[in-house]
C-alpha cells in the first residue's frame, strides 16, 4: 500500500514538476529577452482594437470602415479586451497571456503523452526557439497552439465519457478563427479518427463544420468586404500581387526559417515513424502536408522563427510520444542510432546552406546559441532514447535545466525593466532604418496626418488618430486589389508624407519613383530602406522643425 502511494506521489510530482519547470524556463526566457520588440504585424491588432474601442469599428483607418486585416479573429477579440484594460502596457500584457497560453498547451500535451514517453517530446518542443519566441512576438501563435492542442485532446485523450459529438466540430471552427490555415491540421484528423472508430465517414460532423464555416465566410464578406483575410490574398503565391523579385527574396528568408523549424520538428517526426499505425500516420502525414503547403505555396512575410509552420508541432509531439510507448521496437536502439545520424546530417546540411538564422540575420530572427545547442543535443538524445522511458524522464529534466540555465546566463538584471508600449516603439524605431524621420514628422505635424508606408505596424500606432495607407495591402484593400495606379491614388489623396515602399518591393518602388505625384514631394531622408518624402508645401516647416530637433537623418534634396 505504501509503495503504491509513493508511486502515485512520484507520478504527480513529475507531472507538476515538469509544468513548473517549463513555467520557470518561460519566465526566465521572457525576462532575458525583454528588450526584444514584438513583430511589426503585432501592432496591427492593437490599432484595430483601439479603433474598435474608440469608434466602434474593427477598422485600420476609420474612414475606410472594417477591414479583414487580422488573420486571427479570436486574437483580435483578445486584443480588444486587453486594450480595454491597458493601453500603455498592451504588449507586456499580451506577452504574459501568450506565456500562459503556451503553458496550458504544454500541460495538455503533457497529459496526452506523459505516460507514453515521460513528456520528453513535449518538453523538447516547448524548450525550442520555435515555441519560446512566440511569447515575445505579440502574435496569435500561442493561442493557435492552444486551439490545436485542445482539438488533439478531444480526439485522442482517454476520456471517462466520450465528449459530445458537437464539441469537435466547434473546436475545428475555433481553430479556423484563430489560425485559418491550422484547420488543415485538425479537420483531416477528425475524419480519420472518427472513420477509424466507427467505420463510417463522419458526415454529421463534417456537415456542421461546413455549415458553420460557410456562415462565417458570409458574415465576413458582409462585414469586412472580403470572406478571407487580406494577408491570405497577399501571401499566396497563386494570388499575390507582389513582384517576382520580392517573392524570390521571401523564399530565401523562408528557407532560413524553415531550417529553424525543421531542426526542432525533424527529431519528433523521426521518432513518430517508429510507430506507423493509423493514428501516427495521420498525425505525421497531415503535418507534412501542412508544412509543404507553407513552404511551397506561401510568401514568407514576417514569418520569424518559423511561425508559419509551428502549428504542426503539437501533432508531431503526440506522434513522437505515442511511438515511445510501443512495445514492438525490439531493434529501436539500432534504428535510433540511424535516425540520430540522419538528424545530425540534416543539421550539418542546414548549416552549410545557411538554413539556420545567425546573429547577422534580421535581428528579430536571431536565435541565441544555447537554444541551438540544446535543440541539437535534445534531438539526438530523443532519438537515442527510443524505447527507454527512464532515460526519457531524465531527458525532459535535463532539457528544462539546460534551457533555464541558458536563459539565466542571457539575463542582465541591471537592464531588466517593464517596457511600456512607447518603449517598444522607440526600440523598434532605433533599430530599423525604415522609420527614420518618422518621429520628427509626428513631432512637427501631430498624429492626425495621412502617411503612406509599406511597413505600417509601428506607423499605425504612432499616427493612431490619423490615416496610414499600407502600400503592401495587408490592411488596405484599396492598395491590395488595386484598380488605380499609384499616381492616381496619390493625386487624389495627397498625403502629407510618403515613405517609399521597402527596398525589397522593387517594382512598386519603380512605379512610385516614376510617378507624377511624387514630384510634389521633397525627399527628406537619404539613408533608409524606405526614404521619407514630405509634401512640398510642408517641406520648409518640416526642415525648420527637424533642425530644431537636431534630427541627424533629415537632409532634404530637391
Amino acid at each position: 500500500m505504501s509503495w503504491a502511494f509513493a508511486t502515485r506521489l512520484t507520478s504527480r510530482f513529475r507531472k507538476h514538476g515538469q509544468s513548473a519547470g517549463y513555467l520557470a524556463v518561460a519566465l526566465a526566457f521572457t525576462a532575458a529577452y525583454a528588450s526584444r520588440e514584438p513583430y511589426d504585424d503585432a501592432h496591427f491588432f492593437k490599432r484595430v482594437a483601439l479603433n474598435a474601442l474608440d469608434h466602434g469599428t474593427l477598422a485600420w483607418n476609420v474612414d475606410e470602415g472594417p477591414v479583414y486585416g487580422s488573420t486571427s479573429q479570436t486574437f483580435q477579440l483578445l486584443a480588444v479586451l486587453v486594450s480595454a484594460v491597458t493601453r500603455e502596457h498592451y504588449m507586456l500584457a499580451t506577452r504574459g497571456i501568450s506565456l500562459l497560453l503556451l503553458l496550458a498547451s504544454c500541460v495538455i500535451l503533457q497529459r496526452l503523452g506523459s505516460a507514453k514517453d515521460r513528456a520528453a517530446s513535449v518538453i523538447f518542443a516547448f524548450c525550442s526557439s520555435a515555441l519560446l519566441f512566440p511569447i515575445l512576438s505579440g502574435m496569435e501563435t500561442g493561442l493557435g497552439i492552444l486551439a490545436v492542442s485542445g482539438a488533439l485532446w478531444l480526439l485522442y485523450a482517454e476520456h471517462e465519457r466520450e465528449p459530445h459529438w458537437l464539441l469537435t466540430p466547434l473546436c475545428v471552427v475555433l481553430v479556423y478563427l484563430t489560425r485559418p490555415d491550422a484547420a488543415l491540421l485538425v479537420l483531416p484528423l477528425l475524419v480519420v479518427e472518427r472513420w477509424g472508430r466507427t467505420g463510417r465517414i463522419p458526415v454529421r460532423e463534417l456537415t456542421l463544420v461546413g455549415a458553420l464555416l460557410g456562415a462565417l465566410l458570409l458574415l465576413f464578406r458582409v462585414y469586412y468586404g472580403t470572406p478571407l483575410p487580406l494577408p491570405f490574398y497577399a501571401k499566396q503565391v497563386a494570388l499575390s500581387p507582389y513582384d517576382h523579385s520580392f517573392i524570390e527574396l521571401s523564399k530565401q528568408s523562408a528557407r532560413q526559417r524553415f531550417g529553424l523549424f525543421v531542426s526542432c520538428a525533424a527529431p519528433l517526426f523521426l521518432c513518430g515513424l517508429f510507430r506507423r499505425d493509423r493514428t501516427n500516420l495521420a498525425l505525421l502525414g497531415t503535418s507534412l502536408v501542412f508544412v509543404a503547403y507553407h513552404l511551397l505555396g506561401t510568401i514568407d512575410v514576417m514569418g520569424m522563427h518559423g511561425r508559419f509552420f509551428v502549428p504542426a508541432l503539437p501533432l508531431l509531439v503526440l506522434a513522437s510520444a505515442r511511438a515511445a510507448s510501443t512495445r514492438e521496437n525490439a531493434g529501436s536502439l539500432r534504428w535510433g542510432w540511424i535516425a540520430a545520424g540522419c538528424y545530425l546530417a540534416l543539421l550539418l546540411l542546414l548549416r552549410l546552406l545557411h538554413g539556420l538564422p545567425s546573429g547577422s540575420a534580421f535581428q528579430l530572427d536571431a536565435v541565441p546559441a544555447f537554444l541551438k545547442v540544446s535543440v541539437a543535443l535534445g534531438g539526438v538524445a530523443l532519438l537515442l532514447s527510443q524505447g527507454m522511458l527512464r532515460l526519457r524522464a531524465s531527458l525532459a529534466a535535463a532539457l528544462l535545466l539546460l534551457t533555464f540555465v541558458g536563459s539565466l546566463s542571457a539575463l542582465r538584471l541591471g537592464q531588466l525593466r517593464f517596457y511600456a508600449d512607447a518603449d517598444f516603439l522607440e526600440l523598434q524605431e532605433s533599430r530599423y532604418t525604415v522609420y527614420r524621420g518618422l518621429e520628427t514628422l509626428r513631432s512637427c505635424f501631430g498624429d492626425e496626418i495621412h502617411v503612406y508606408h509599406s511597413e505600417v505596424g509601428l506607423p499605425g500606432l504612432r499616427f493612431q488618430a490619423g490615416k496610414v495607407s499600407d502600400l503592401a495591402g495587408l490592411v488596405s484593400p484599396r492598395w491590395l486589389f488595386r484598380t488605380e495606379s499609384f499616381d492616381q491614388l496619390c493625386q487624389t489623396e495627397q498625403p502629407e508624407a510618403i515613405f517609399l515602399p521597402h527596398k525589397n518591393y522593387r517594382t512598386l518602388n519603380q512605379e512610385v519613383l516614376g510617378s507624377h505625384c511624387l514630384r510634389g514631394y521633397r525627399r527628406m531622408v537619404q539613408d533608409s530602406s524606405s526614404p521619407l518624402y514630405v509634401r512640398r508645401d510642408l517641406a520648409p516647416s518640416f526642415l525648420d522643425c527637424a533642425h530644431a530637433r537636431r534630427d541627424p537623418f533629415v537632409h532634404a534634396s530637391r
